[in-house]
């Protein structure tokens, strides 16, 4: 008997992982001070006076930033909300 079965979802939830990741970092980019493309979701532009300082390109678990010595801090906070994020997920994996 050959019966064949579709996954209605990727196996544990994983689409539902990115989302998530997506969604958190999505908001931690604009309370930084960064804006979402209109054009594009991955794309987040960090604007000063006008002109563009800094961007940032998020694809799944990957990240590509560019900017200017004025982005610097930006970047340095958004590499320390990451780290804080990684070590919380962790440790709440190891708990479990």
């Amino acid at each position: 008997m050959n019966i064949e079965r579709r996954l209605l979802r990727p196996a544990y939830d994983l689409n539902d992982a990115a989302r998530g990741w997506h969604r958190t970092l999505r908001q931690v980019l604009i309370n930084l001070g960064l804006t979402e493309s209109e054009f594009d979701k991955a794309l987040f532009i960090h604007k000063r006076n006008n002109n563009v300082k800094g961007v940032l390109v998020a694809h799944v678990d990957d990240l590509l930033i560019a900017g200017n010595s004025v982005f610097y801090e930006t970047i340095q906070k958004i590499k320390g909300i990451i780290k804080r994020e990684e070590k919380l997920k962790k440790a709440s994996n190891s708990a479990a």
